[in-house]
């Protein structure tokens, strides 16, 4: 008996599976995906409303005061801003990412599907941070020695939000050695996928409600992606 493992799919098929797979079941997906883009969007929003209004008042003081000090305070207060939002999306992107895998992943699976699915990831959420902020620390270290070796990184921790879910009693080194190990060998096969996608995304950009659209298809043929991974590597 053979015990060949079975071989990555390509983009399209994957694609094609994920489209069947969320056929009578956009509706939902929409709404999550819309739900999901306005927790992360709404407090970035408003801190961007207030850098704007912080940014008004401090020109019009700077340009009546007319000294070094004054600039100075103005520019550190505006970098404490925008570390402010970076912290914001780095904090709570990992947890919306696995909301929404938690939420496509029984739509793959054929399961019944609802928001409940989405938010029941925010029980653990101080795990899922923790998991993002050693993915994001890696990333950024090997991106330190170039563009391309922090690219690289991304991709050997791409799996992470899909294995805490799977098994969610792994620690966090444990989640992204597992992650690395799996994309041992499948860089180049996610890189291919992550390309198919950017027309869709071009296309998406010209409509606000193109990005729902977009967003279902894209997680749901993730997912399909890490399972074909998981039959190739375990």
């Amino acid at each position: 008996m053979s015990t060949d493992k079975p071989k990555l799919l390509n983009s399209g098929v994957l694609k094609e599976k994920s489209l069947k797979q969320l056929r009578d079941k956009w509706g939902i997906s929409i709404v999550v995906s819309f739900i999901s883009n306005m927790i992360l969007s709404i407090p970035i929003i408003i801190l961007s409303m207030l850098l704007g209004f912080f940014l008004a008042i401090s020109l019009v003081f700077i340009s009546s005061s007319n000294n070094d000090y004054s600039f100075t305070v103005f520019l550190i207060i505006y970098l404490i801003f925008i570390l402010i939002i970076l912290v914001t999306i780095i904090l709570f992107g990992p947890i919306i990412y696995t909301g929404l895998f938690n939420f496509f992943n029984k739509i793959s699976k054929g399961e019944t599907a609802d928001i409940s699915d989405f938010f029941y990831v925010f029980r653990n959420f101080k795990k899922i941070i923790a998991l993002g902020l050693m993915v994001f620390l890696r990333t950024i270290l090997w991106s330190l020695l170039f563009v391309i070796p922090g690219i690289i990184a991304s991709y050997r921790y791409s799996q992470v939000y899909l294995i805490l879910l799977d098994e969610p009693d792994l620690s966090v080194s444990e989640i992204i050695n597992k992650s690395s190990k799996m994309m041992d060998g499948a860089k180049v096969k996610y890189f291919l996928l992550l390309l198919s996608f950017i027309g869709w995304g071009i296309l998406s950009s010209f409509s606000v409600i193109g990005v729902y659209f977009l967003l279902p298809y894209l997680y749901t043929t993730y997912i399909n992606f890490y399972e074909n991974l998981k039959e190739n590597t375990f």
